[in-house]
């Protein structure tokens, strides 16, 4: 073979990749059609038939074939068929333990399961790989070589530059891979290309958006492939893998949801308004949003400086500790909508203090506590089901979970505050016995002993983070997820300026005030009068929703989750002896709902996904960790059995809740927390209310190291 003949090879595959991306991928075909390699040069060698990549005047591969086979077998000898990878720890049987309908269907999987936190020891690898992430294309010969060497299910392949995936083009005949997958119900091949990234944020945020997509593979066995161990790829695995349990614990389940839509309906019933419309512009003012960390203590006289001026925003338990120090918020914000919170803060002494605030509520609030307060707006989170139904055109707020700092915070980002500042939101604290500020309802003397317990610390649950000073504080689980969470909001949503005014963990992409850099008078150049602002927030004329369009919704809900179960229903009926088929059986559920119920009912979607993704995380989960067969068997078998039983009983349960006569005084549910039983007697218990503990690895300097460990190289 010539030279020529070698060099007609190259362009021959890279027309035959442009036709097949014309005809299945037409946007890849549109932007390459013409495109022409603006850094990099394509090194094709006919003698060897080696290829290389030229950047900047040197090689990029030193030989890109024999680079892909180094390559490949290094990163099976971390990860291959039968090893064990430890990625986020499984939950375990009293995980789940609310006498609710679908978390007793869910206790039951778990209860089956012999698996333990003393027995867990990693997932292992099945004989293929679930999910196969490949930062990086280059050339595309090492993703070539590992489907040529195992056998790969799903696979995501991100870049961001685009002169490589061109030149991939002359190397890799991208439709004998990609082909045998389209045509494949049990497999998928997703192309993730970013040619305008402008930040590795950027990149995470959109790999992370296409990854949720594949629950339970992601985050249970999810492997990341970074392709000539590019760092900036390596910092994004990092990023992803940090916020594996913040996606966990965003799961939600059909309890709080269907408690969330009785809460609404009672609340529109009762005619509470809606939070108006942004306008243009936002409001050049600050906005101070206040946590219950144990700092405000220390940056209460800062707030009293600004309080005549700024917007003060207090957050759940923040109030009582706000009224201890003399300060009267402008606003309190509140999103859970479980009874126990209402519980929480009727502590509160001062009743009369509370009623002369102004509430801010999620549409789900328990009514109870919107009947604490005299003036009251209710806001819709943007990614939930009653938006879907209630909210009109830029009314619902996004990213307002989960908890309600994050829910401030967006609020203050939708109204378009220039200036933010965070008091007492420390997600950690130096001393594990001031975990809140004084005066919080935590330190009430005669509080029940349950709110006492959720707060009191055991050193095995505490690990140390940076501080916004540079040095140390300690955190747990459920605060540091917290942190993370914020810090995405900020990231996301952040357009003005934004001070951290608290002494706990530090929180990026936020400027931490000092003790000696603090000047109240600085922030207090406003340009909108305060009072302007809280006019514009509780006008008069707010929009309250239509009673008749209540009914209706219910009902198109209704039809809507039947839609789901008559196509699930089969899949769950498909036999479920291995590893194998349960990951068919996840997929097809998880693709159904990606791919056709999300876009024809996403209010649905949100509404029953979380839920689902709980029983395909359960499963997968403790599929691939339990070491017996029998064990195996047996888990399986319930997993199955439950899964079943709680699609085919959601008709009969979602009828009994939503169809009834709404009675504020006559609904039971109202005076219910969601860990107390549907039918006995209700006896709120505060320490169930708060998130099962889940152990973290961290290095001598606090790092958190475990998350690295979920398939990346």
């Amino acid at each position: 073979m010539t030279d020529t003949d070698v060099l007609n090879y190259y362009l021959q595959l890279r027309n035959r990749n442009l036709l097949f991306f014309q005809n299945t991928y037409p946007g890849i075909f549109e932007y390459f059609n013409q495109y022409q390699l603006k850094q990099s040069k394509l090194d094709i060698q006919p003698q060897s038939k080696e290829v290389d990549l030229i950047e900047n005047g040197r090689s990029l591969y030193g030989g890109a074939r024999g680079y892909a086979k180094r390559e490949v077998a290094q990163f099976l000898k971390a990860f291959d068929y039968k090893k064990r990878i430890s990625s986020i720890k499984p939950l375990y049987k009293g995980d789940y333990k609310n006498k609710r309908f679908f978390a007793q269907h869910l206790d039951s999987v778990y209860q089956s399961s012999e698996l333990s936190p003393e027995t867990f020891d990693g997932y292992e690898v099945p004989d293929f790989f679930p999910l196969t992430v490949f930062m990086g294309c280059g050339l595309g010969l090492h993703i070539e070589l590992l489907m040529q060497q195992r056998q790969l299910q799903h696979v995501v392949v991100a870049e961001c530059n685009m002169d490589h995936f061109m030149a991939s083009l002359y190397v890799v005949d991208w439709a004998s891979l990609v082909q045998p997958y389209l045509n494949d119900e049990t497999r998928s091949f997703r192309f993730i290309l970013i040619p305008d990234a402008n930040n590795e944020r950027q990149v995470r945020d959109v790999v992370w958006n296409h990854l949720i997509d594949y629950c339970p593979f992601f985050p249970v066995m999810s492997f990341f492939y970074n392709h000539l161990g590019t760092p900036h790829f390596n910092r994004v695995i990092d990023s992803i893998n940090a916020d594996l349990y913040v996606h966990l614990f965003s799961f939600g389940n059909y309890d709080d949801e269907i408690n969330q839509l009785n809460n609404a309906i009672h609340n529109f019933k009762q005619g509470i308004p809606c939070l108006p419309v942004p306008e243009k512009g936002g409001f050049d003012l600050p906005v101070c949003i206040v946590g219950s960390g144990p700092s405000l203590d220390e940056r209460i006289e800062w707030l009293k400086a600004m309080q005549d001026k700024a917007v003060i925003v207090s957050c759940g338990t923040a109030l009582r500790a706000l009224c201890q120090h003399g300060i009267k918020p402008d606003i309190q914000i509140e999103l859970e909508s479980d009874y126990n919170t209402f519980a929480t803060q009727n502590l509160t002494e001062d009743k009369e203090f509370m009623r002369s605030i102004k509430l801010i509520g999620a549409a789900q609030l328990t009514p109870k506590m919107f009947g604490l307060f005299d003036e009251k707006r209710l806001f819709f989170k943007a990614e939930g089901v009653l938006q879907g139904f209630f909210a009109e055109p830029g009314e619902a707020i996004a990213e307002a979970t989960p908890t309600c700092t994050n829910a401030a915070l967006a609020f203050a980002f939708h109204f378009g505050f220039r200036q933010i500042l965070l008091f007492g939101l420390d997600y950690g604290f130096p001393d594990k016995n001031r975990h809140h500020a004084s005066g919080a309802v935590y330190y009430k003397e005669d509080g029940p002993d349950g709110l006492k317990q959720a707060t009191s610390h055991e050193d095995a649950n505490l690990f140390p983070v940076q501080s916004a000073s540079g040095s140390q504080v300690l955190t747990t689980n459920f605060l540091f997820a917290s942190k993370r969470r914020t810090e995405n909001i900020i990231q996301a949503l952040k357009k003005g300026a934004i001070y951290n005014c608290s002494n706990g963990s530090h929180i990026e992409n936020t400027q931490w005030l000092s003790e000696q850099s603090f000047n109240a008078q600085e922030f207090l150049k406003a340009g909108t009068a305060k009072d302007s602002v809280m006019s514009r927030l509780f006008s008069s004329d707010a929009r309250k929703i239509d009673s008749g369009s209540v009914q209706k919704a219910a009902e198109e809900l209704l039809a809507e989750l039947k839609a789901l179960i008559i196509h699930i229903e089969p899949i769950l009926a498909l036999p479920v002896r291995s590893v194998a088929d349960l990951s068919l059986v996840c997929h097809q559920i998880n693709a159904y709902l990606q791919t056709h119920y999300k876009d024809q009912y996403p209010a649905a979607y949100y509404f029953i996904r979380g839920s689902l993704w709980h029983f395909l995380h359960a499963g997968f989960s403790h599929a691939c960790a339990l070491k017996s067969a029998k064990a195996r068997k047996v888990f399986l078998n319930t997993w199955q059995k439950e899964f079943k039983d709680f699609v085919s009983r959601l008709d009969e349960h979602y009828r009994k809740i939503l169809f009834k006569d709404f009675d504020l005084n006559k609904d039971k549910w109202l005076t219910r927390s969601i860990t107390d039983s549907e039918t006995d007697t209700a006896v709120a218990c505060f320490a169930d209310f708060y998130w099962q503990p889940l152990n973290f690895i961290v290095d001598n300097n606090g790092t958190l190291i475990e998350y690295k460990a979920n398939g990346s190289l």
